[in-house]
């Protein structure tokens, strides 16, 4: 099996990339785009799918969703958003799934598309948003009503990320299948890795009896492989000169399996607990999002970019008041040289946070200016870190001298510079998270109570109304837990808050720092508004629940700076100018978020308690819960960088949407793993 690496390309007549890998054409040099057009638009019908979402009433948004084998130059891609872009409403969604194992360099796809300027638009924004060549997922947020997910991986294990299991016991909600396939890539016999029945079976699992497919190849390993899997087969002319090439459905069924008799044994399969499967037949028209910290706000934010009218109340008199409401936030990218779920969710999320920010409505409070985390013991995680992300941009290990050159002040460590992230300046985005017309925010309201209905829609009762809404949204830190109190089947969440207090002090005769500066707190460079003023900090208090400034934490502030930055000495920082803030953040005993639907906890108590006996017996359930009924808390001090996918997945399980993160990473992620740890430790 070929290993994920960049793609070797040269070029045919300064126009047509050739893979010199396989030996191969991207596209064909007569006329790709018509190519293109014909094989996968046209004999997958989405003109006509496309025009029936915009001929239905636009009682609630929808989606389709296109996965592709072999991204390439994105020539397929920019069709299918062309044409979606002229047909489709507003609130409808196209998510366009592609895995590709060697990514073209962005030079080159600059190169690749310059031949195409009919699709300028999608072109730019492909351009714009193309990630850095790392093994994996991406989601790019190109439109609001396209979102181009890409899989930097071979088939087989970049669409497995987005399986709920590794078996068709429980197939995919028919909302989050695969609605249309694009069999493209390097000829069978070019790729044979890539046409193997591995994949055939993968895309069996990700389709509903509505999908099709096509493909330019006729071969019969193919055709043969399709056919087993469950999907038809049709020979039919093929392009210009090609004799023929192939269109088809799938016409399968999923496996039968008596899933009501677990059994204690080990099984290498993913856990079933986490799939989420809401009851309710109707896609939501209307929410409630409780709590507008960067958390509430995000969320808040991605429901009415997805045509949920939306209401976001806080017991404050403005958005980001409480622990998001300090003067500068930093996107903290703790990353580690190794594959371990937080450093990934980490990474992801950094990823997709830097491409958010710099979104029109909110470059204004995003200041791009990188980070420099300092290095105060030298080791060899630190060298292979700078091994794992340097060639990607992500992350390089530099000297002092450089890290000086780079902060604009003088440092004596060497330090980890990450040139993809910055500090945000929360007053310049409240706005944008407020003005669209869908969200109405609602301050100084405090949600007393949250009641299921008959209907399965939700009878809240807030401090000034009541009224019914789809869906909740607690985003609500550590005041969650007297939330879940008033609702049934419910518990406490495993989270604690720390106290954090940022001290501001006036920088006249200081260095003017050019970035953020890590160490044992951060310092950030001055903000336009307030050129003349640095912000500094935070502490970390447990069991401090003081909400009063505190004279010697500024002191500690102030004292840690000077440790590390030897301008910044007491005697220049330690002035009677000196101001600061107080908040708190909410964090998880494994310091990841708690993402995703509430579970009813009696119901996981009965269903998944062998666990208890072997934490890994098969139990193919999905987990039980609570319809309509999400959380998005516990992103400590990294919130800026977490919330804006946080927000995106809550959104995909609220329109049973393909999740824009891997599954495994959901999973993480889902509240209901802290329930599932406790059985399986015998502690309930």
């Amino acid at each position: 099996m070929t290993s994920f690496s960049r793609a070797d390309i040269s070029w045919r007549n300064s126009s047509t990339p050739v893979s010199t890998d396989y030996d191969d054409v991207y596209f064909s040099a007569d006329d790709g785009a018509a190519e293109s057009h014909f094989v996968f638009l046209q004999n997958n019908y989405l003109t006509e799918r496309f025009s029936t979402l915009l001929t239905t009433a636009p009682c609630a948004p929808e989606s389709f969703v296109i996965a592709e084998t072999g991204f390439g130059t994105g020539l397929n891609f920019l069709q299918a958003a062309t044409l979606w872009r002229q047909f489709a409403n507003a609130d409808d969604q196209l998510v366009f799934i592609s895995c590709e194992l060697h990514p073209l360099q962005k030079d080159d796809l600059i190169q690749a598309l310059s031949a195409w300027p009919g699709f300028a638009d999608v072109r730019e924004a492909l351009i714009r948003d193309y990630p850095p060549l790392i093994q994996g997922m991406h989601t790019l947020e190109l439109f609001d009503n396209v979102r181009l997910i890409l899989l930097f991986n071979d088939v087989i294990d970049g669409f497995s990320a987005l399986l709920e299991n590794d078996h068709r016991i429980i197939q995919r909600q028919p909302e989050s299948a695969v609605n249309a396939w694009f069999l493209d890539g390097f000829a069978p016999s070019k790729n044979p890795d890539m046409w193997t029945d591995r994949l055939f079976n993968l895309m069996a699992r990700l389709s509903n009896r509505d999908t099709t497919y096509a493909s330019f190849t006729a071969a019969g390993i193919v055709r043969r492989g399709l056919k087993s899997a469950g999907f038809t087969v049709k020979k039919v002319k093929g392009f210009g000169k090609k004799r023929e090439m192939i269109r088809g459905g799938y016409v399968g069924l999923p496996e039968v399996f008596d899933h009501t008799h677990p059994v204690t044994r080990n099984s290498p399969n993913k856990p079933f607990w986490p799939i989420y499967r809401p009851t309710i037949p109707s896609p939501p028209r209307t929410a409630l999002v409780v709590g507008a910290g960067i958390a509430g706000c995000t969320t808040a934010k991605a429901l009415s970019e997805a045509g949920i009218a939306t209401t976001l109340i806080d017991t404050a008199d403005a958005p980001m008041k409480a622990a998001s409401g300090n003067p500068q936030g930093v996107l903290f990218p703790k990353l580690s040289h190794r594959a371990e779920i937080l450093s990934e969710f980490n990474l992801f999320s950094l990823l997709y946070a830097d491409r958010y920010y710099q979104q029109p409505a909110m470059r204004a409070g995003y200041f791009r200016t990188g980070m420099l985390q300092l290095i105060d013991k030298p080791s060899e995680q630190h060298t292979h870190l700078h091994q794992r992300f340097s060639a990607v941009g992500i992350a390089h290990r530099v000297s002092a001298k450089d890290a000086s050159d780079i902060a604009g002040t003088r440092l004596n460590h060497e330090a980890i510079w990450y040139p993809q992230t910055g500090w945000i300046r929360q007053n310049q985005l409240r706005e944008a998270f407020t003005q669209h017309s869908d969200i109405e925010f609602r301050c100084n309201e405090t949600l007393r109570r949250a009641q299921k209905q008959a209907d399965g829609r939700w009878q809240v009762t807030t401090s000034k109304a009541e009224f019914a809404v789809d869906l909740v949204v607690l985003c609500t830190a550590s005041a969650t837990n007297a939330l879940l109190s008033n609702i049934s089947d419910s518990e406490a969440l495993p989270t604690k808050p720390i106290r954090g207090q940022v001290s501001e002090f006036d920088s006249t005769g200081l260095p003017a720092l050019k970035t953020v500066i890590c160490h044992k707190g951060y310092i950030c460079p001055s903000a336009p508004d307030e050129p003349d003023v640095y912000t500094c900090g935070a502490s970390y208090e447990l069991k401090n629940t003081d909400l009063n400034l505190n004279d010697a934490i500024h002191t500690q502030n102030l004292q840690n700076l000077a440790d590390y930055l030897p301008d910044f000495s007491t005697e220049k920082t330690g002035n009677d100018t000196i101001r600061g803030r107080v908040g708190f953040r909410c964090t998880t005993p494994d310091y990841l978020p708690m993402v995703g639907p509430l579970f009813n906890v009696t119901d996981f108590d009965r269903t998944f308690s062998l666990l208890g006996k072997n934490a890994r017996s098969h139990i193919p359930l999905p987990g039980s819960y609570h319809d309509g009924l999400f959380v998005n808390i516990g992103h400590g001090s990294r919130g800026f960088g977490s919330a804006p996918i946080s927000a995106a997945l809550i959104t995909a399980y609220a329109l049973s949407r393909p999740l824009p993160i891997p599954f495994p990473m959901a999973a993480a992620l889902n509240p209901a793993r802290f329930v599932i740890r406790d059985i399986t430790r015998n502690r309930r």
